[in-house]
């Protein structure tokens, strides 16, 4: 179910996992994809970084005033799953001898996870 405040999601069952974990020699994720940066983007950074200030002082105003009514975006996962034969192969640029290792998870079970208000004290299974 997809709203303008929620997303629920009932299950997701990844089936035969098969993942690279490369890390580079100064220890951050080598195989980590970056998403592309429009120019647009970048002019709204300099344009957002220079009314900061300004807009710090405005926030606090506001703060005082924000309805209690108003609700954040909810998201919820009833349950996640992985089956069958999962493999996760880590390559660690960082340590000598550089030897890949191989993590293999026969079954792994997530469930009952939400950012509800009346959701975030409750344990999630796994």
């Amino acid at each position: 179910m997809v709203s303008e405040k929620e997303l629920a999601i009932n299950k997701i069952f990844l089936d035969t996992l098969q993942s690279n974990v490369i890390i580079a020699k100064d220890g951050t994720l080598a195989n980590l994809v970056a998403l592309p940066r429009t120019p647009a983007e970048e002019t709204e950074d300099v344009t957002s970084a220079e009314n900061n200030e300004i807009s710090q002082t405005t926030e606090i105003d506001t703060a005082a005033n924000v309805d209690t009514e108003k609700s954040d975006f909810t998201i919820s996962l009833n349950e996640f799953s992985l089956i069958n034969d999962n493999e996760i192969t880590l390559l660690d640029n960082s340590v000598e001898p550089v030897k890949p290792q191989k993590l293999f998870i026969d079954t792994l079970f997530l469930g009952a996870i939400s950012n509800a208000l009346n959701k975030r004290d409750q344990r999630n299974p796994f």
